[in-house]
């Protein structure tokens, strides 16, 4: 906890959370400064076995030192749902990978073949994650929620050997998608899949369960790929986004510094698995700090159940969403008075930037808000870990996404690649170097050197400035702002229908409009479920947006749940993942 003060910087008001002393000497990096200019990675490097057996492969460091150094009955990772729940230790895990990789080796996958899994969260995930990896081959996760065109397009880029699945995706694993895939490896029973003919299918109870629970990794090097993760942006060709062994580092140290981790601790990544953030945070950068536990609850949004997961699985770390949080302050509030959540100490959010009112509601005391600060962080898949973020020893600016991670160098670039002054908006970059960096966009050489353009620098799509502090912002202040024409996202505009007190939730897309060119709709559920006077109802919003943001972004169409697609269907909800994250291209596809 904290108290919020109100200070006038740069002719505008900012919330600064100063933090209780007792919080920052207790934080892991209770000294920005000092971190930062004495940092080395080749120090960093020297908590990993590999420094001194001079054999690299991340599923070693994340797995399988931990039962060499005695802790093989440790619970490694739990998966629970509405009446389920299922662990495994770190030596389970770590038996059950050998015997997924060694049917990967008899089957004939090869250091650097990209292997898909799209399964439902399970410990088998976490198996077949590891068992990838162990051969030297990458894995590359995908998100359940895609459909079959999504699926095409990236198992057609990758030309990968395997898939590991499961029955339930059958339907939009249609034999076109499967074309270059010669092995399916399918966790769970289904005569049917014999329909693809040359396809080798093999069930992991008959296949997997019998090998040999001991293997020997295929040792790498620090610049091999370790994850292939396509990108998945709105109105944007999915990009395959290598990154490499050597990110073990910066993820280590990142879940150290940045969220925290300390032994002992229970961490909760409410991203699905095969997002990037479930992948990166959910999974490698806990199991390589070695003494932190992940829960992973593979359930839909629920204000009880996740209360329940927060105190049933006794929750010391969250990693979230600002769009999961904004609908637990919605929909939780007269639920929280009903839980405890006395193990939870650390909340961090990514997805999109954590406003104002969710900084201040945070540090309300419980059960009125969460009674801890929340932590935004920005990085992107490209980043291989969080670049931006608020620590836990630092005082929060409400409504910035915080200091660089020590070690990176983030500046504001114009154009030309020219650093920017503090308040002038700009291309947020970052300097070549940090050990996430991703190493290649895969089939696509071009792709990867236009991120380089202003070479040195790794050039982001995200706008922003910098103030006097050092601290990152997206939107500008009115007073800063000298460029010709404001840059407005969806993000801003939700921020403020969010303001009415009877809107309970929001997505904001741009579409393309045959006549008016690009316009601005909005999709807002009440509150209340109704409304009365829609008219009224609907200017009110548009004034909302007009003061906040400038009449030329008012949405030039309010559509209000729950309304009726062209095809009959009755939307009653937004379209969610299961972190909670709101699902443009879900809302783009109305639109089609």
């Amino acid at each position: 906890m904290g108290k919020i003060v109100v200070t006038e910087e740069h002719n505008r008001s900012v919330k600064i959370l100063e933090k209780d002393q007792s919080v920052v000497r207790s934080a892991n990096m209770s000294n920005y400064i000092a971190l930062k200019n004495n940092i080395s990675w080749e120090k960093e490097e020297k908590d990993f076995t590999w420094k001194e057996r001079g054999n690299l492969n991340v599923a070693h460091e994340a797995v399988d030192r931990w039962v060499a150094e005695g802790h093989g009955d440790k619970v490694a990772v739990r998966v629970v749902d509405e009446g389920f729940a299922e662990e495994v230790t770190f030596k389970q895990l770590m038996n059950q990978s050998n015997q997924f990789a060694n049917l990967l080796k008899r089957i004939g996958i090869k250091r650097g073949d990209p292997i898909f899994i799209l399964m439902p969260a399970s410990c088998r995930w976490y198996v077949a994650f590891f068992g990838i990896l162990k051969v030297g081959a990458i894995p590359a996760p995908l998100l359940e929620s895609f459909t079959s065109d999504s699926y095409t397009i990236r198992i057609k880029n990758a030309r990968a050997p395997a898939i590991v699945t499961t029955p339930s995706f059958k339907k939009r694993l249609a034999y076109p998608i499967l074309k270059t895939i010669k092995f399916v490896i399918l966790n769970g029973e289904d005569g049917d899949w014999g329909i693809y003919g040359d396809k080798k299918v093999f069930s992991w109870d008959r296949a997997v369960t019998p090998e040999s629970a001991t293997t020997t990794p295929v040792w790498v090097n620090a610049g091999d790929p370790m994850v292939l993760q396509y990108t998945s942006r709105p109105k944007e060709t999915p990009k395959g986004i290598v990154l490499p062994h050597g990110d073990m580092t910066y993820l280590r140290y990142t879940g150290k510094n940045i969220l925290d981790f300390k032994d002992g601790d229970v961490l909760w990544c409410t991203f699905d698995l095969g997002h990037i953030t479930g992948c990166l945070y959910g999974i490698l950068s806990p199991l390589l700090n070695g003494g932190v536990k992940i829960v992973h609850y593979r359930g839909r949004y629920d204000a009880h159940l996740w209360c329940q997961v927060i105190q049933n699985e006794k929750i010391s770390v969250w990693y979230t969403s600002p769009t999961a949080l904004r609908l637990l302050k919605t929909t939780g509030q007269a639920i929280l008075k009903n839980y405890k959540f006395k193990s939870l100490r650390f909340i961090g959010s990514v997805g999109e930037p954590l406003t104002e009112e969710l900084v201040d509601w945070g540090n309300r005391d419980y059960p009125e808000g969460l009674g801890l600060p929340i932590h935004d962080t920005w990085w992107m898949t490209e980043t291989g870990g969080i670049i931006i973020a608020n620590f836990p020893a630092m005082k929060i600016k409400a409504g910035s996404i915080g200091l660089a991670v020590p070690g990176v160098n983030v500046a504001v670039l114009n154009e030309q690649g020219e650093v920017l002054p503090p308040y002038k908006t700009g291309f947020l970059a970052i300097q070549k170097g940090w050990p996430g960096m991703f190493t290649d966009v895969w089939g696509d050489v071009t792709t990867y050197q236009s991120y380089f353009r202003l070479d040195p620098w790794f050039v982001s799509i995200d706008r922003a400035f910098v103030d006097k502090d050092g601290y990152f912002w997206f939107k500008p202040p009115e007073t800063a702002c000298e460029e010709p024409e404001k840059v407005i996202g969806p993000f801003e505009i939700e921020q403020k229908l969010m303001e009415h007190p009877s809107v309970a939730e929001v997505g904001v897309i741009g579409i393309r409009d045959p006549a008016l060119g690009n316009i601005v709709k909005a999709y807002v559920k009440p509150a209340a479920g109704k409304v009365g006077d829609q008219a009224k109802f609907k200017e009110e919003l548009a004034q909302l947006v007009t003061r906040g943001c400038g009449a030329e972004w008012v949405p030039k169409e309010i559509i209000l749940l729950p309304f009726t697609t062209p095809d009959g269907t009755v939307i009653e909800d937004l379209p969610k993942t299961r972190s909670g994250k709101i699902m443009r291209r879900i809302l783009q596809g109305y639109n089609n």
